[in-house]
């Protein structure tokens, strides 16, 4: 439209100066010069204005996904101020190529612009194109020159701009602000402008585990999503804008994609089975580059994001004989009945991720007082299990698990001598990690709130530990450091008004992780305030790192079984 002005410009300049009109027929005539007069002549026919230049600077690029879209779906771009779309703002427009990518050479741009993308996108699970097509946007950072838009950029989108418009148009700090409202939601960490599914994974080359981790997350997130159905997703973005984590449209989508996920694994048994069946699809559509892969399956949803899937269900009452009433990590927990007629209860947990569990039990008022109700932990789900740990309580009490594998079952019974009664009973995290598979975590982005729990409060000599305690006592760690000048900061032990019980502390293990192992960098003493513990990352010293927090309980005292979990909080800060 801009070059067809341009061209009749000289044209409509001429009707002008002769007091014409651009419209047709005898009512508009007009007077016609004088013959004997020479026609006006315009200035500038002979040097028409040339169209104006495209915008330079500020190169963009990136991938929209749920999967890939098609090639030539439309992207546009809008620069936003105070959050707020630009009205007077020339709004750019590029499409998608073959491999989902789009790219705008020249924008004009340098701060925070709205990205939009429409069309039909490849549906990883069947490996064909959507039927039907969506609107997708990303508000992204063009000095930035990339950035991403898939349905976890659209469900940020609207809180992003708000955001901007509280910190000014500083859209790094707009953005960290909406990641801890986007954590407490989803419990991801990457930003997910930051994520493409399709990123290959050079053999060799250092991991940064907490991005590759999400990028294997992706596709089976944006898969479960389709599964349940994304027609929630515009709700979700305005109350996320509106209420952040709490809001229940935002809520009630995030459990909808918990929903799809559990149908997904149903169908494949297995996370990794079903990442292999969706990055299968994807390879196909869009082959990776010689000498690039998947990265490895760094473990999935289930093990990054324990306690925020509502898919688990208790499961049938049956015969609590066999022990197949199922226990849920997280929530409020399930009420049943033990006791005279009902006899004992029989659960089982399955571990949703590599860490170490507290089941509670506890009764109703008014609690009967004629006998204890017996809480247990045992080897088996039948009649001949070893006991392995026992509380008992004419209250609430509590007994806890080693560090378990993702997946791995463990038992429980509830029983009384009494006469019936009505018990909750429910599941705590209460450690991180587990020896063999350190949870991921990324401080440097997100300060990741951790458990140290102890189980064995039994009195122990100095420096020696039970086997059984220090395996659960202990959280472990992976991180990834990109650059120099950084201090790890471990702190928050229970602060404000409370300290830590008297004689106990926290401690940490910091390991530099290589092709030859782990090499010790720190070994702190226990902290016992919140100060915490403190350790610099000097510049060279980039790379993979392990980190074990746990309670120093050495000392101790008494002899009742404890479950205890600690909080604290682990940052990664420049120096």
């Amino acid at each position: 439209m801009t070059l067809r002005i341009w061209a009749m410009l000289p044209v409509l300049m001429l009707l002008v100066a002769c007091g014409g009109s651009s419209s047709s027929g005898p009512a508009s005539s007009g007077a016609l010069p004088d013959h004997d007069e020479p026609p006006l002549e315009d200035p500038e026919q002979d040097n028409p204005p040339e169209e104006p230049s495209p915008p330079e600077g500020g190169p963009l690029a990136g991938v929209v996904q749920k999967g890939p879209f098609q090639a030539g779906s439309k992207v546009t771009l809008v620069p936003l101020i105070l959050g707020a779309v630009d009205e007077g703002a020339r709004v750019l427009e590029t499409t998608v190529d073959e491999q989902g990518r789009y790219a705008f050479a020249a924008t004009g741009l340098s701060g925070p612009a709205l990205l939009k993308v429409q069309g039909y996108w490849f549906d990883e699970r069947n490996g064909q194109f959507s039927s039907e097509p969506i609107t997708l946007r990303a508000v992204v950072n063009v000095a930035d020159g990339k950035g991403n838009i898939n349905p976890l950029t659209d469900l940020i989108s609207a809180r992003l701009q708000a955001a901007l418009a509280e910190h000014d148009d500083d859209y790094p700090a707009a953005l960290q602000s909406t990641l801890l409202e986007y954590h407490a939601l989803t419990g991801l960490r990457m930003p997910p402008g930051a994520l493409d599914m399709l990123k290959g994974f050079i053999v060799g080359e250092t991991l940064d585990v907490g991005y590759y981790q999400e990028i294997g997350l992706l596709p089976m997130i944006l898969s479960a999503m389709a599964q349940g159905g994304m027609e929630g997703l515009a709700a979700a973005r305005e109350g996320f804008a509106a209420g952040g984590a709490e809001n229940e449209e935002a809520r009630t989508f995030w459990q909808t994609m918990w929903t799809g996920y559990a149908e997904l694994i149903a169908e494949h048994n297995d996370e990794s089975a079903l990442l292999t069946h969706l990055q299968g699809h994807l390879s196909g559509q869009y082959p990776h580059a010689s000498g690039e892969a998947f990265p490895p399956y760094l473990g999935g949803v289930q093990s990054l994001l324990a306690g925020y899937a509502p898919s688990c269900s208790p499961g049938p009452d049956g015969s609590h004989s066999e022990h197949n009433r199922r226990l849920c990590l997280g929530g409020d927990g399930q009420s049943l009945m033990v006791g005279g007629e009902y006899g004992q209860a029989g659960l089982y947990l399955d571990a949703p991720t590599d860490a170490s569990y507290r089941v509670v039990v506890q009764q109703s008022d008014p609690v009967p007082n004629d006998a204890p109700v017996y809480l247990e932990s045992v080897s088996a789900g039948n009649g001949n299990a070893r006991l392995y740990e026992q509380c008992q309580n004419h209250g609430n009490c509590s007994v806890a698990t080693s560090a378990r594998r993702q997946g791995s079952r463990m038992y429980f019974r509830i029983r009384t001598g009494g006469e019936a009664r009505q018990v909750r009973v429910y599941v705590e995290r209460l450690g991180d990690g587990h020896p063999q598979q350190p949870m991921v975590i990324a401080p440097d982005r997100v300060p990741h709130h951790g458990k140290a729990g102890i189980r064995d409060g039994s009195s122990t000599p100095p420096l020696t530990h039970s086997a059984y305690a220090t395996e659960n006592s202990f959280s472990h760690y992976f991180f990834y450091v990109g650059v120099g000048g950084k201090t790890l900061v471990v702190d928050n032990f229970l602060c404000g008004d409370e300290a830590l019980p008297p004689a106990w502390g926290m401690e940490m293990l910091l390991a530099k992780v290589s092709g030859q192992g782990y090499e010790t960098v720190a070994s702190s003493p226990g902290a016992r305030n919140c100060e915490g513990i403190r350790h610099d990352i000097v510049a060279g010293e980039t790379g993979l790192y392990y980190l074990r927090v746990h309670p120093d309980y050495e000392r101790a005292t008494g002899t009742q079984p404890s479950s205890v979990s600690h909080d604290y909080r682990i940052r990664l800060l420049p120096r």
